[in-house]
């Protein structure tokens, strides 16, 4: 599997769509930079 560096619209969108749980399957590990993880949580 790989690891990916991902910005803020594809994390989001596969949140919207419910579908979170499919990173597991598609990769090790996901990897975003401070910014990313700041508009996240903001929403």
């Amino acid at each position: 599997m790989s690891e990916f560096i991902s910005n803020t619209s594809p994390l989001l969108y596969l949140y919207r769509i419910d579908a979170l749980s499919w990173l597991p399957i598609l990769c090790n590990e996901v990897q975003i930079p401070q910014a990313v993880a700041q508009e996240l949580s903001e929403g």
